[in-house]
Formats: C-alpha cells, structure tokens, sequence
C-alpha cells in the first residue's frame, strides 16, 4: 500500500474529491525528521510539487485545485469571438497544408504564443525597478540646485508618484503603461485611497496633482526608450471633482448572475457579496468563507481585512444567503477564501480573469458598480445613511453627497429580489 493512502489511516481529514493527475501524500527527510506532505500535480504535462506543514493546509490545498479543475471542465465554454477565430484558424491551416507548407496545430500555436507572451513580459522591468532609478534621478537633481525647497519638493513628487504605482499591485511589469488601461485604473483607485480636505473624496485639483506628478515619471521612461509613448496623452480631461457613481439596475444583475453561472460559477460567492453587502473588490480578495455567519446572517470584515483598518458588521441578506447556499450546491468550497487563489496576487488575477470571461459573454462591466449599487439600493430602502454608511465603512458625508434619492425605493426591492432561479425539482 502506498504512503499516499497509508496516510489517511489515522482518521484524518481526506479530501473531498479525488482527481486524476493530482496526487496528494506524506514524506519525510529522514528519521527522526518532522512528517511534511506534498501535492504532485502533473495535469498540464509536467510535474508541478507543493509542500505543506501540516496534512489539514495539504487538503485545503488539494481541495482548492480540485474544485477549479472540476469547475473549469464543468463552465468552459468558447465565446464567439473564439469560436470565429478557430474557424479562421482551421482555413488558414488547411490553406497551408494543401500548398505543402508546414502549419501548427491549434495547442502548440495556443502554448507558442503563451510563451512568447511571458518572454516578452518577463525580458521587460518591473514598475518598481524603474521607479527606484527614476527617484535616484530626481533625488540627485534635487540636491543639485543646493535647495531645501527643491529637495522638499521632489520628495512630496515621489511619495504622490509611489502611491500611485502602488495601486498597481506588486510586482506589475513595465508594459502596464503600453496602453492608458492601466492609467484608469490608478486614478479610480486614487478616489477611494486618498481622502480629500472635507473628509470626502479628493478634488479635480488634487487629481490633476497626481496625474502631472505621473506623468513626469512616464516622460522620463518614454525619453530613455523604456516605454514608446506616455499614455496619459489618450486620457480624457479631468470634468469632474469625484468619478460618477455607475451603478447597475436589478436587470442587469440578473444578467452578471446569469452569465456567471454558465461561465464562472466559482465567481457567484464574491460577485453576490459585492451586490448584496457592498463590500469593495479588494476586501473580497481577502474575505473568508469563516468570515461569514450564515446562521447569524452577518458578515464580519476583519480591520486586517477592511481598506480603512477598521472592524465591520455588515447584514448577509436572505437573497444573498441564497446566491451563497446555491454556489455550495454546485460545488465551490465553503471553507478557505471566497475567491479562489492561496496568494492575494492569485485571487486578484482570479477575479480579473472572471471578469474577463463576463466581458466576453457581452457583460458590460463598470468599475466598482456593484459596490455602488448596493450602497444607492440601501440607501433607497432603508433611508438611514449613517446604518448603511457603517456597513460599508464610509463616512455619512460622502453616502449622502453620492446616494441620496439615486434610486426609487421600488428598484431597491426589484435589486434585492434577484434571486437563483429554483430548480424544475423544488419549483415542484
């Protein structure tokens, strides 16, 4: 009997699927050595090892690849565009083949171009390697003009240049800034990270601040060949003292809801908690299925876990509860974090490449609606501001500037009745 099952004897906790290429067992370096297990993973190909502590970290783990392996092979589907361009792929092979040339299978082009790609990425810096030597540059320049004020000056430049790279996440490479994409979202991230003079959001004047402090960094990158061209040119002018709040009406939730759960079932636990509890992006990434009391109807967003640092309670409402049991029917873990990924860089890529797949299914996705949503909808319901201000760890200035009256009452009930359709079976 092999070690793999040997292990489990002891009544110990098991995984709760088995599946075929991933293999789960206990080893150890010698006598006398601690025990440590490992997960051997050879689904794409190749052999892929990971070693845990403890056996209960080795099947959260397990688990956790398992339940993305099933529901991958249970919602992938092809978006039209893909299914087009294998099409045209299919003619120009043909083509190739019948004039004697060589022409690539659909996989190996498929693995061509992802290798090519991360070559690309991984020849070009990080954000933060060329941010380091543009700040030696400045800083050098600085005290080159024998000023304290210059040197004060450039110090309050680089600080405001590095908390907006930051929002970027770690480790972002330099070809974020090929396009104005990333530029968008560093001044939307800007409105909820920084707090303007009233307590409320930044003004158009302090925004303006930060972009010409940005665009400065990206001049010098452009001048040194390191980017082909500042991409804060492409964007538009700054009307606004605050983004406008975009927010979604029930039927367009029904439709994300819908579309996830053909396409992304693993993505209905954050998605509904988003609209349902008006909990931010990045606070999902970090939330816990432990966090969440479903028979106490709250959740709890720990101050480790909150973008304010502060502890809240935020009501689990009866709609949401329901999206939650029914993403457990289906199969997603109701243990580790709600969104899928052992890294705060996985679970965030996880999330992006969720809202890609809704993109593609033709999801208009606007940044931090559901968010926004929920706040408006429960403003309309419930008409106290400081009760839903608490809930989403804002102050009451900033929900009634943005959601007084912004919605009906009427559309606040529709919103919070967007439940799972029941299955032929329990509608019997």
């Amino acid at each position: 009997m092999s070690r793999e099952k040997n292990i489990w004897n002891d009544g110990g906790c098991k995984p709760e699927k088995r599946i075929r290429g991933i293999r789960i067992g206990s080893y150890s370096k010698g006598q006398g050595e601690p025990m440590r297990w490992r997960i051997v993973n050879t689904l794409s190909g190749g052999k892929k090892m990971e070693t845990f502590p403890s056996r209960m970290t080795a099947v959260q783990r397990y688990d956790e690849i398992a339940s993305l392996v099933e529901q991958e092979g249970k919602s992938f589907q092809l978006t039209p565009t893909e299914r087009a361009a294998i099409v045209a792929w299919r003619a120009h092979r043909q083509a190739r083949l019948m004039a004697g040339k060589d022409s690539l299978t659909l996989d190996k082009a498929i693995h061509h171009v992802i290798s090519w790609e991360e070559k690309q990425d991984e020849a070009r810096p990080t954000v933060g390697e060329m941010f380091l030597k543009f700040a030696t540059h400045k800083e050098k320049e600085a005290r080159g003009r024998n000023s304290e004020r210059a040197v004060e000056n450039v110090s309050r430049e680089l600080r405001e240049i590095e908390t907006m790279i930051a929002l970027l996440g770690q480790n972002a490479r330099i070809s974020v800034f090929d396009d104005e994409a990333a530029l968008r979202v560093i001044e939307e991230r800007l409105y909820d990270s920084i707090v303007g003079r009233n307590g409320g959001y930044p003004s158009k004047t302090t925004i303006a601040r930060y972009r010409r402090h940005l665009n400065v960094f990206l001049n010098w990158l452009v001048k040194r060949g390191v980017i082909a061209r500042n991409p804060s040119d492409l964007l538009p002018d700054i009307q606004e003292d605050e983004p406008p709040r975009e927010v979604y009406s029930p039927e367009e939730l029904a439709s994300i809801l819908a579309a996830a759960q053909r396409l992304r079932t693993d993505a209905v636990p954050w998605l509904v908690l988003g609209a349902f509890c008006g909990i931010r992006p990045r606070e999902l990434s970090r939330l816990s299925w432990e966090d969440i009391d479903m028979k106490g109807n709250l959740v709890k967003v720990h101050h480790g876990k909150s973008k304010t640092g502060r502890a809240r309670f935020v009501p689990l409402p009866d709609v949401c509860k329901q999206w939650l049991e029914w993403a457990i029917k289906e199969g997603i873990p109701s243990h580790g974090h709600i969104v899928l990924g052992d890294t705060p860089q996985r679970r965030e890529w996880t999330q992006r490449r969720a809202i890609d797949a809704l993109k593609g299914d033709g999801v208009k996705w606007k940044h931090d609606a559901l968010r926004h949503s929920f706040a408006s909808y429960a403003c309309a319901l419930y008409e106290d501001y400081p009760r839903v201000a608490a809930w989403l760890g804002n102050s009451v200035a900033v929900m009634e500037k943005h959601y007084r009256q912004a919605r009906r009452k009427n559309e606040a009930e529709a919103w919070f009745n967007v439940y799972p359709e029941k299955e032929e079976n329990d509608k019997a």
